[in-house]
């Protein structure tokens, strides 16, 4: 609704009949009341009873509590019971059944002595192997590979002219163009550059022109590692004004790999040059300066040919061949027998029986004896003296054939191994004893004072909540309204 609206000065000839309606808004509700029903109003009723109160807003947040008090010491623990005695323990389980694995072996018996070896040694028989066979016929070697196959190749030239800009000058011939190569590479524009040892022939042909009148000569030569070649120069004389022909030099060189050669040349007068052409049908061009640069190769070895096949054995030769006789036995003397250690224990087994002698072979002749040793005082044994060094052994005559060894002796019988008893089953365990009695429970420590209390927190800074609008009380009587009060109503609302 607008607030202080100006009323407008009425004439005060409007008079109203009562029935006029007008709008009233009371508590926020709007209705119509005429003229007269507002005239009827007796003065302003009274106040009506102040509505209940919202609920008040929460409580602000509690300040923190204060710390607690020391707690009081805990009281004696009371001591502890009397452990129970042990359960007796369960009597042993019966011995187990007899084991069905057999025992160890007893030990075999002690063998018996072997029969006595024959002293006459049996002839050993003849060897069985034949003499080798001879060896086949060596295959028909392959020829010698042909010369060049591994040779070192080259061919440069230029496609420009040359100028010599003084005379009596040494230049060397530029070559811009590789038209092949293998092992050879132009280095710097000038350097025949050699990737192996060898020998190789160099041939130039140079392209000469010239444009004066006059005689003119020019030389050609080979420089090697930048040194001059001895007895490698060349001359040519050229006259008259457009004068051109070809010189041709050949060289050969032997070098050694990253060796460098370069074609020389010079001229007495600067009117000659070097001079390439373009192609005209049918000739094609021509290069200022030609080199090729061949390996001389049939100072070389070629290839190895195809190795020929081998030939077939011859047959082996029959066996049986004589063995040469055995050399004779040294004549060092022998050297003192060592002391006797203790004889072991007899075995327990029966002894073998013997086997038959061999026949004996003759005795050879009996070396000289050595003096006797001095004989020990009878009385208790003590150790056996020290024998005298045995006199030289005779040459030994031949072994007699071996005799048959004689049968092993019947090994003694095992004895026989007790069965192992069974193992019994474990007995019961006995019964666990009683536990001990607890010992009665210490005294509970009397409880510490409580803490002081702490302070109070700080008013919250937020408000709490609103309470809700409490209900509007009754409306008063009607009081009385001037003819003035009706006519501003009746203006503001339009009626």
């Amino acid at each position: 609704m607008a607030t202080n609206i100006q009323i407008p000065n009425l004439p005060a000839a409007i008079a109203l009949s009562g029935a006029e309606q007008i709008e009233v808004v009371q508590a926020g509700v709007s209705s119509r009341a005429t003229t007269q029903q507002i005239a009827d109003l007796q003065g302003t009723g009274p106040t009506g009873p102040t509505g209940v109160a919202g609920p008040t807003g929460s409580t602000g947040a509690t300040g923190p509590t204060g710390a607690s008090g020391v707690a009081g010491p805990t009281g004696v623990s009371g001591p502890t019971g009397d452990t129970g005695p042990t359960g007796a323990t369960g009597p042993t389980g019966a011995t187990g059944a007899t084991s069905t694995v057999a025992g160890p072996t007893g030990p075999t018996g002690v063998t018996g002595p072997t029969g006595a070896t024959s002293t006459v040694a049996g002839p050993t028989g003849p060897s069985g192997t034949g003499p080798t066979g001879s060896t086949g016929a060596t295959g028909t070697q392959g020829p010698t590979g042909s010369g060049g196959v591994l040779g070192n190749y080259g061919a440069f030239f230029s496609n420009v002219d040359q100028n010599a800009a003084a005379i009596n000058t040494a230049y060397p011939i530029t070559l811009n163009t590789t038209q092949e190569a293998s092992g050879l590479s132009i280095v710097s524009a000038s350097r025949i550059t050699f990737a192996n040892d060898g020998t190789f022939g160099v041939q130039l042909k140079a392209h000469i022109d010239k444009i004066g009148a006059s005689t003119g000569l020019v030389y050609f030569w080979v420089r090697q590692n930048g040194v001059d070649l001895t007895y490698s120069a060349n001359e040519i004389a050229i006259q008259g004004l457009d004068s051109e022909t070809i010189a041709v030099s050949n060289f050969v060189v032997t070098v050694v790999a990253a060796d460098y050669i370069e074609l020389i040349w010079s001229t007495t007068d600067t009117n000659i040059f070097l001079q390439t052409e373009a192609s005209s049908s049918p000739v094609p061009e021509i290069p200022s300066a030609y080199a090729s640069v061949t390996q001389v190769m049939y100072t070389q070895i070629g290839a190895t040919g195809a190795t020929g096949p081998t030939g077939d054995f011859g047959p082996t030769g029959p066996s049986g061949g004589p063995i040469g006789p055995t050399g004779p036995t040294g004549a060092g003397a022998t050297g003192p027998t060592g002391d006797l250690g203790p004889t072991g224990p007899s075995g327990a087994g029966p002894t073998g029986a013997t086997g038959p002698t061999g026949d004996a072979g003759p005795t050879g002749p009996t070396g000289d004896l050595g003096p006797t040793g001095p004989t020990g005082d009878t009385g208790p044994t003590g150790p056996t003296g020290v024998s005298g060094p045995t006199g030289d052994i005779g040459p030994t005559g031949p072994t007699g054939d071996t005799g048959p060894t004689g049968p092993t002796g019947v090994s003694g019988p095992t004895g026989d191994i007790g069965p192992t008893g069974p193992t019994g089953p474990t007995g019961d365990t006995g019964p666990t004893g009683p536990t001990g009695v607890s010992g009665p429970t210490g005294d509970i420590g009397p409880t510490g004072p409580t803490g002081a209390t702490g302070p109070t927190g700080a008013n919250s800074s937020v408000a709490g909540p609103t309470g809700p609008t409490g209900g509007t009380g009754p409306t008063g009587p009607t009081g009385s309204v001037s003819n003035a009060t009706a006519i501003a109503y009746a203006i503001l609302y339009g009626l």
